[in-house]
């Protein structure tokens, strides 16, 4: 059996009995540097990879956040206020639909941008609950560390390490704090952050690419896929001998 992708298997040793069970399945094999089997705590061995593959992190794009806890909202009902009278002295019923909605379009903006902070998100990878207390701390920490590597004094080791400690715990209190907040109840009813976070603990979204089955057709359902996998597996296992169980007295 084997992968009909171009995917190459790197174990050639055995690691159950004289048969190769446990499969190392690569379309790079460029980047394993070494494959070995070692003895495991069961009938199978163990197959260590050493892979050279480095994983590529995108850098996030900044983006600009309105912040709408601080927004003058007084400021914009005034200068709405204002405007709705411009507006209505201005237009008349048989006025082009087309322009009155782009003034109403362009005002609503220009208010957002004048009663409305804002900010641009860092193009540095962060975790969503990493908080300014835990930005400080670690900030802190990492200085501490770049001073004790210089000095090797006890007093900046012991500073370090209690800085280490109050990092750790930020972090944790911070990233609980996070979950609480997603899956509380009395928030609203979106729960994009909710699914954000389910799919960034998925650990494999390929799954089983299609197999090819012993005669030669390419397979790639499940039940189909489950089956020559099943057939590979027992295929390695000894058949019992049909020899009666010697009766207990």
């Amino acid at each position: 059996m084997a992968f009909a992708c171009g995917m190459e298997q790197m174990v050639t040793s055995p690691t159950r009995g004289d048969k190769v069970l446990d499969l190392f399945f690569t379309n790079r094999p460029s980047l394993i540097s070494n494959t070995a089997v070692v003895s495991g705590i069961s009938d199978h061995e163990i197959v260590s990879i050493e892979s050279t593959l480095q994983p590529i992190r995108h850098k996030p794009k900044k983006r600009k956040i309105y912040l709408w806890k601080r927004a003058d909202i007084d400021g914009m009902r005034r200068e709405a206020s204002v405007f709705s009278e411009e507006f209505l002295s201005r237009f008349t019923p048989d006025s082009n639909i087309e322009t009155m909605w782009t003034a109403i379009k362009e005002k609503l903006l220009s208010l957002r941008e004048s009663f409305v902070p804002s900010k641009m998100t860092s193009s540095r990878f962060h975790q969503p609950w990493v908080n300014t207390e835990v930005k400080r701390l670690s900030r802190q920490k990492n200085r501490a560390f770049k001073k004790l590597k210089t000095t090797r004094k006890s007093k900046d080791k012991d500073r370090y390490q209690s800085l280490k400690k109050k990092c750790n715990q930020a972090c944790k209190d911070a990233y609980n704090s996070y979950l609480c907040n997603m899956f509380d109840p009395a928030q609203d009813s979106n729960n994009k952050r909710f699914w954000s976070y389910i799919k960034s603990k998925k650990a494999d979204n390929i799954g089983i690419a299609p197999l090819q089955s012993q005669s030669g057709a390419i397979r790639s359902d499940s039940k189909s896929k489950a089956e020559i996998l099943n057939s590979q597996f027992c295929s390695v296992f000894s058949k019992d001998k049909n020899i009666p169980f010697p009766a207990i007295k």
